[in-house]
């Protein structure tokens, strides 16, 4: 006859069990986010799709120089043929003859045309400018897409996306273009309201 084993009790176990583990594991994430290992806010997410529109509307300027031989002065110019007078480009000369655009989609343009980032930071826009200093050298002047109106630390994160470096503070970003810095900008000691200045093109 076959003999049958007893039940044993594994309540004297060494070890956890599941439930004991995944409890131990929610936890173990918890302390580590309150201790910042994790940081999810949101600055480098945002950084990256600022960068992203920087670059898209600094390659679309690009192109528009190309066929148009000027630049523009702000982004509308880009998507709207109607903005091209000789008031809206760097050169003082009107591209609409040559203007073979749309360069970049349309967007809602600002009262001076600039892009407005506020699906990103409420109040931050992004326009062009032309510069004559700070410039690598070799380069009598170059073409800029200029942000502004951005928080502390997502200029920070955006400085350090764009650069590659990690940067902690305002005293340590680059003013200018003048080392090879891609991007440089500025942080308002005040206001704590920061600039950043992306160089897309140099002649």
């Amino acid at each position: 006859m076959k003999k049958t084993i007893p039940f044993k009790s594994l309540r004297g176990q060494a070890g956890f069990s599941l439930i004991e583990l995944i409890i131990a594991g929610v936890l173990m994430v918890g302390m580590m986010l309150a201790a910042g290992v994790f940081n999810f806010s949101g600055d480098q997410s945002k950084a990256t799709n600022i960068l992203g529109v920087m670059k898209e509307l600094g390659g679309g300027a690009d192109r528009y120089a190309t066929h148009t031989s000027v630049n523009p002065k702000a982004p509308v110019s880009l998507f709207d043929k109607s903005k091209n007078t000789t008031a809206e480009t760097q050169e003082g000369l009107s591209a609409t003859a040559t203007w073979q655009g749309p360069y970049v989609n349309g967007f809602a343009a600002g009262t001076n045309g600039e892009y407005k980032l506020d699906a990103f930071v409420e109040g931050a826009t992004a326009t062009f400018a032309k510069v004559t200093s700070g410039l690598p050298s070799g380069a009598a002047a170059g073409y800029e897409v200029v942000t502004a109106g951005l928080p502390q630390d997502l200029t920070l994160a955006l400085l350090g996306s764009c650069n590659g470096v990690s940067y902690t503070a305002a005293s340590t970003l680059p003013a200018d273009h003048a080392t090879g810095a891609k991007c440089a900008g500025t942080i308002d000691a005040t206001t704590k309201v920061g600039t950043v200045k992306y160089l897309y093109r140099t002649r």
